[in-house]
């Protein structure tokens, strides 16, 4: 049997199509992305621009096409923030429904910030201990704390980093003042992730997706001088030193100069130095020894989830 998932985010679609490699266990054998960016411009209005709307349905209609050629059994499709939040939502999913054949599924941030622990867990061995993921999005970022059986706390704060630019649509690069400006609105906003950390601490830090991807992809290619694609495991171990060189590096740039950078994303140029600034700021407010990069997360979580409750 082979499953397709279409992962709706706020910037990115993306596409991944597993085969039955045994019972509930799979294999990716085709992966792709488009660069939708459903907010563009309106992220923070909470709606959805018809410019945004053709780019999705064109995306849509790609996916399903390479699902169909890869001979796909089922297609799953699921939105997440940008949509979830959308005013006009309706009226999204009708045109795009009808002009794609698609059913669209969208994700509450409780169900969104579920299937990406059970992604993470699949990578990352979380232990006994109490573990906290974070899951960089463009509209919103998933907390989870957990361990290897247990969701103990989950959270989906609308904190991505396509809105936070919109919030603060920082210089290039950006200030000390700006800087000081994004960890007073985070200290505030998080609230809720202060008081489930209280309650139970952590040391370790899972990351997973397109951020965390590209952090690793840029620490491997211009401290380590090697490809992302050298490194094939499901999980990647960030040394915190790797970590501060590379935030360092991204805060003293300019956009111009993180388009050079060996490993960059370039979906990812205006993004990274404000993800990378919110992963310091967790880093430093909860006294994190311990980062691991996933690769493995809502596709995969989602995967997890359609196998076992249909068997």
């Amino acid at each position: 049997m082979r499953i397709a998932i279409i992962d709706m985010g706020t910037n990115t679609f993306n596409l991944a199509v597993f085969e039955t490699v045994k019972e509930k266990t799979f294999r990716m054998i085709f992966r792709d992305k488009c660069n939708v960016q459903l907010g563009k411009d309106t992220l923070v209005e909470n709606t959805i621009s018809e410019e945004a709307v053709q780019r999705a349905i064109e995306a849509l209609k790609k996916h399903r096409q390479s699902a169909e050629s890869y001979h796909a059994d089922h297609i799953f499709a699921f939105a997440t923030s940008a949509v979830r939040d959308a005013k006009n939502q309706a009226e999204f999913l009708s045109v795009c429904e009808a002009q794609t054949g698609l059913s669209i599924t969208v994700l509450s941030g409780n169900d969104e910030a579920e299937y990406i622990y059970h992604g993470v867990k699949q990578a990352v061995d979380l232990g006994e201990q109490p573990t906290l993921i974070m899951d960089i999005g463009g509209g919103s970022t998933e907390f989870i704390i957990g361990n290897r059986s247990t969701i103990f706390w989950r959270h989906s704060f609308n904190l991505g980093i396509s809105r936070l630019l919109q919030y603060f649509t920082p210089t290039d690069p950006i200030t000390k003042k700006e800087i000081d400006a994004v960890h007073h609105f985070l200290e505030k906003e998080l609230k809720p992730l202060h008081k489930a950390l209280e309650q139970t601490p952590v040391t370790t830090l899972v990351g997973s997706s397109g951020s965390f991807r590209t952090l690793v992809s840029l620490i491997l290619g211009i401290l380590h001088n090697t490809k992302r694609s050298a490194h094939k495991s499901k999980s990647y171990h960030i040394a915190i030193e790797d970590y501060i060189l590379i935030c360092r590096l991204l805060i003293q740039s300019t956009s111009a100069e993180r388009k050079t950078m060996k490993g960059m994303d370039p979906m990812r140029v205006e993004l990274m130095v404000l993800a990378v600034i919110f992963i310091r700021y967790i880093i430093l407010r909860y006294n994190i020894q311990s980062i691991i990069q996933s690769n493995y997360a809502i596709k995969e979580g989602a995967l997890w989830t359609i196998i076992n409750e249909n068997s």
